[in-house]
C-alpha cells in the first residue's frame, strides 16, 4: 500500500507540474501547489488515503 501511495502522490505532483504550477511535498504528506509564488492549494494525501480505506477501493484514478 505504501508504494501505491507514493505512486499516487508522484502522479498528482507530475500532473500539477505539467499545468505550470510548482509543487512540493511536506513532511506530513501534504502536496502544496504554488502558482505565481502563492500557495494555491494543499492536498492532504493522508485524508485521501483514509477515504480510500473507508471505501475499500481507490476512487481517485490517475
Amino acid at each position: 500500500m505504501a508504494n501505491m501511495n507514493g505512486s499516487l502522490t508522484s502522479a498528482i505532483m507530475l500532473l500539477v507540474q505539467s499545468l505550470g504550477a510548482q509543487t512540493s511535498q511536506t513532511s506530513n504528506g501534504d502536496i502544496v501547489i504554488n502558482i505565481g509564488g502563492r500557495e494555491f492549494g494543499r492536498i492532504a494525501v493522508s485524508e485521501i488515503n483514509k477515504y480510500h480505506q473507508q471505501l475499500g477501493y481507490t476512487e481517485l484514478n490517475i
